[in-house]
């Protein structure tokens, strides 16, 4: 079955069957419910790679995240942000592929974003494994020739189009509330400062501290390379030697360590220590105690990062390229 065939059954032109079917031009809706019913009764499916070469397009566009690990529920949050920005693409008409790299291995990374280019996608949504490029990587990426936004981190001293939380406020206003409280040792796990989004929330932390009257304690900082349940109690055996009474865990996977270990040698939550996190899974609210949060909305997050990739792509003019999203305290018991 051909275009020509198409136009056949149809009585209409092969190029208004070719517009209807390749979205290059507007039909009329009577045009298309025959176009429709023909290509229904056929079976009739389009030959995409000629459909590319035609209109130079492939209503195609890219998320790149980092590699998922087991039992990390950083999996949980991109997978979030993979739906919001997804269901946005949808809508438009667009499908996607969705590409994972290893953090600790720049020439895949960088090799993953050629290799999209070659497969013809029109967009790249992008999570940066840095907060500042080399000079290798930065060309790599900027030399895609493709519109890239990217999303959840940032990279500095570039113009690439970016969404992210507000990290920095959302931490701040967590650790001034520990304060409020009537904490005065508090300390912060989180992760390295190479990464936008650890840095983001250490600078939250110093903030607090500025803006409380809080002197800074390098022994009580703790910024780790590596998310797992077992750093998360090292750091927080040796806080607990410090003479703590609060802690700020910039991810969950360490709090979920510390709350282990906690338990383990019968310190109680809040009575002892309080503790707070960042981003909010389902396993916070049902915990004893609840645990109180930072959050920031994946799912929206994506969305919004669609939609600048979006008209970018589509070559609309927007004023601000560079989207912060705020983020919410959720509060339950932990931190009192």
């Amino acid at each position: 079955m051909s275009i020509r065939e198409i136009a056949k059954m149809t009585g209409l032109s092969t190029a208004t069957v070719s517009h209807a079917l390749n979205g290059t031009r507007r039909v009329s809706q009577k045009s298309l419910e025959l176009i429709q019913k023909a290509v229904e009764e056929t079976g009739y499916k389009p030959n995409f790679a000629a459909q590319m070469m035609r209109t130079n397009r492939s209503n195609i566009v890219a998320i790149i995240i980092p590699e998922t690990k087991p039992n990390n529920s950083t999996n949980g949050f991109f997978f979030d942000v993979i739906v919001g920005a997804r269901t946005a693409f949808q809508k438009a008409g667009y499908n996607t592929i969705v590409a994972t790299y290893i953090e600790n291995d720049e020439d895949s990374r960088i090799d993953k974003i050629i290799l999209l280019k070659k497969q013809l996608v029109e967009g790249i949504l992008f999570v940066p494994y840095r907060r500042e490029l080399n000079d290798v990587a930065d060309s790599a990426i900027q030399n895609t020739g493709l519109p890239i936004v990217l999303v959840d981190r940032r990279i500095e001293n570039t113009d690439l189009p970016m969404v992210y939380a507000d990290n920095a406020d959302g931490v701040c206003r967590a650790v001034k509330l520990l304060a409020s409280t009537g904490h005065k040792r508090i300390a912060f796990v989180s992760g390295p400062t190479t990464i936008s989004t650890s840095y983001d929330r250490y600078i939250g932390y110093c903030q607090a501290l500025k803006q409380i009257g809080h002197a800074y304690d390098p022994d009580l900082v703790m910024l780790v390379s590596t998310y797992t349940k077992e750093i998360g109690k090292e750091c927080t055996e040796k806080l607990l030697a410090q003479g703590i009474d609060a802690i700020y865990f910039g991810n969950d996977v360490l709090l979920m360590g510390a709350m282990e270990y906690l338990q383990s040698i019968h310190v109680r939550i809040p009575e002892d220590i309080a503790i707070m996190g960042f981003d909010d899974y389902d396993w916070m609210g049902v915990t004893t105690p609840k645990i109180s949060t930072t959050y920031q909305d994946p799912w929206h997050m994506g969305e919004i990062a669609a939609g600048l990739l979006l008209d970018i792509i589509q070559g609309k003019e927007k004023d601000d390229t560079v989207i912060r999203l705020p983020c919410e305290l959720h509060l339950r018991q932990s931190h009192l």
